[in-house]
């Protein structure tokens, strides 16, 4: 059995803080943006330049979909 998306052993959840972002037109559709991540440990702005960057080519057909990003 495959162990892809499987909660790894001694993983403990903790709280986070969910902030929409602006969001993004990418290849004929559009997606919500939501930052994710614990109050103390904010994704830095770079990290979300890059991932924002990166969608066209992670999603290379999109045309009328609407969608949603999690970072």
């Amino acid at each position: 059995m495959s162990t892809a998306g499987a909660v790894r052993p001694g993983y403990e959840h903790v709280s986070k803080v969910v902030q929409p972002g602006r969001a993004v037109s990418v290849n004929g559709g559009l997606l919500k943006w939501y930052d994710i991540a614990t109050a103390a440990a904010p994704v830095p702005a770079e990290v979300a330049e890059l991932a924002r960057e990166a969608l066209p080519q992670a999603a290379p057909s999109l045309a009328g979909e609407l969608g949603f990003v999690i970072r």
